[in-house]
């Protein structure tokens, strides 16, 4: 067994200090992401909110059962997500952060090198809800 450096250690190695370089940059990085991220991801959160009110106007029955359901399963996984990120960055990388940017550097290095994964997670999980509402819509428009 041996301990000794390998050349696939050492590309890591840069690798994920140019991720932790790109996420410390003040144009573009991080910060300027996360508040992308989450101003879509609350454009859909209240889009969502927009078609459970449409629900109540009248629609065939059957229309409106399929769409409740495929906004629910959007929206649970959306509201988590929204939380988490809003819980653990908006404070460091929000618009209207006042943070030091020495303070909000280790959510900056977070966000760049673990958040990407779990918006793809996110993403994958209400793909499919997503579409299905927009087929419904297509179906009533014909």
């Amino acid at each position: 067994m041996s301990f000794g450096w390998s050349a696939g250690d050492i590309i890591a190695t840069l690798q994920l200090l140019y991720q932790i370089g790109s996420a410390l940059k003040d144009s573009g990085g991080a910060s300027s992401e996360f508040q992308e991220t989450d101003s879509f991801l609350q454009t859909l959160s209240r889009t969502l909110k927009n078609l459970n009110a449409l629900q109540a106007t009248p629609l065939d029955p059957s229309f409106a059962e399929n769409l409740r359901e495929h906004c629910s399963h959007i929206r649970e996984p959306l509201d988590a997500f929204l939380d988490d990120i809003g819980r653990r960055y908006k404070p460091a990388l929000g618009k209207n952060s006042g943070r030091n940017k020495i303070l909000a550097a280790p959510r900056k290095i977070q966000w760049a090198l673990s958040t990407h994964k779990k918006i793809k997670q996110l993403q994958d999980r209400i793909t499919v809800p997503m579409t299905a509402v927009t087929l419904l819509f297509g179906q009533q428009i014909l």
